[in-house]
């Protein structure tokens, strides 16, 4: 025995047993409720996360100013999350401006602060940019990821929608969703417009000029798919675009599609097929307290790491409050939905989804 006890003594502290892993799990960016015209719960914009099996709900941190005694809860709101690998950090696109925050939400930063109109987000970690669209100008614009150096990217626009007195009134399209693919040298959006005349977009990253492009860079546009009603999100995954339709009100269709990318810079339109539709499942519809039916939009969705699964958060904050998380699978017969969980305390009224590890 002593013996024993003698060799334990002299192993380095390099041989000691791993600490296992930390288990994967999903973030999401819980918008918050604020005034409604019936009384309803109210809570501040947070994040939250959530085991990948829709358990184990946990509060992590809330963002905005605290209420006074005399004062009821106004959320800043949440418009987007996304996560930079490089620097495990996370980027908020909420009423605060663009917030910097470590995996679990803390050490809270505003990098970019008084963007009216705040709407979309995305990072490019080689270049540690990142990149935000706005409704009311159309632009998609960039900054290092302290906030510095900000610049327009690009105009998305597609033009003005001027009044009688030909006053600025908003731009006629703005980015929903931005994906930047830094090893293919692309930028994506989804091009927002009215109900069935989105789009989904490209541009070659090192095709842009600051400020107003000319007719040439015009010309590199490529349009991919067309015809879409209020697209937001994208991904690529094994070289295959991935996007959402939100659909524009509570009782609009919301979907799910995916589409191969072309190996070379093609610029026809893209063969989409439809993953996940509200026309052909029972779990985007809810009854609000007045009876009246509401499907709940698909706001954003998160890769597992390996596998076909992919998680999607689906909500209405109308009346009534409904949030889901739903894991989407390729079975035999095609899709498959299962809902993880629908309970809105733990899932707030979901803006962003990320998957960590």
């Amino acid at each position: 025995m002593r013996y024993l006890i003698a060799l334990f003594t002299l192993i380095p502290p390099s041989f000691a047993l791993p600490s296992p892993p930390a288990p994967a799990q999903l973030l999401i960016l819980d918008n918050g409720v604020g005034h409604r015209s019936t009384p309803v719960a109210r809570w501040s914009t947070s994040l939250r996360c959530i085991s990948t099996r829709g358990s184990n709900a946990t509060f992590l941190q809330q963002y905005g100013p605290a209420p006074s005694s005399n004062s009821v809860v106004e959320p800043v709101n949440g418009y987007g999350l996304v996560q930079s690998a490089s620097t495990q950090s996370l980027f908020l696109a909420t009423g605060q401006g663009i917030l910097r925050t470590a995996l679990d939400g803390s050490s809270a930063k505003v990098i970019v602060d008084n963007v009216p109109d705040l709407h979309s987000i995305a990072v490019a970690d080689k270049q540690k940019k990142v990149y935000y669209g706005t409704i009311f100008d159309g632009f998609i614009r960039r900054a290092n990821f302290d906030g510095s150096d900000i610049e327009v990217f690009r105009n998305v626009s597609q033009g003005i929608n001027w009044d009688l007195a030909q006053y600025f009134e908003h731009a006629n399209s703005y980015a929903d969703g931005i994906l930047v693919d830094e090893d293919a040298g692309w930028v994506y959006w989804s091009a927002t417009r009215g109900p069935d005349d989105g789009s989904v977009r490209r541009v070659r990253l090192d095709a842009v000029r600051t400020g107003v492009d000319d007719d040439a860079d015009a010309k590199k546009e490529q349009i991919l798919v067309k015809g879409l009603n209020m697209p937001g999100q994208l991904g690529i995954r094994g070289g295959v675009l991935y996007w959402i339709e939100q659909g524009r009100w509570s009782t609009s269709p919301t979907s799910m599609s995916r589409a191969e990318l072309p190996s070379t810079a093609s610029s026809g339109l893209l063969m989409p097929e439809v993953m996940v539709h509200s026309n052909q499942s029972s779990i985007f519809l809810e009854k609000d307290y007045t009876g009246e039916q509401q499907i709940l939009s698909i706001q954003s969705f998160a890769f597992s790491e390996v596998g076909d699964s992919i998680w999607f958060v689906i909500q209405d904050s109308g009346r009534t409050m409904f949030a889901k998380l739903v894991e989407l699978k390729l079975g035999r017969k095609g899709w498959e939905l299962e809902v993880l969980n629908n309970d809105t305390k733990d899932l707030g009224i979901p803006m962003g989804l990320e998957y960590v590890k």
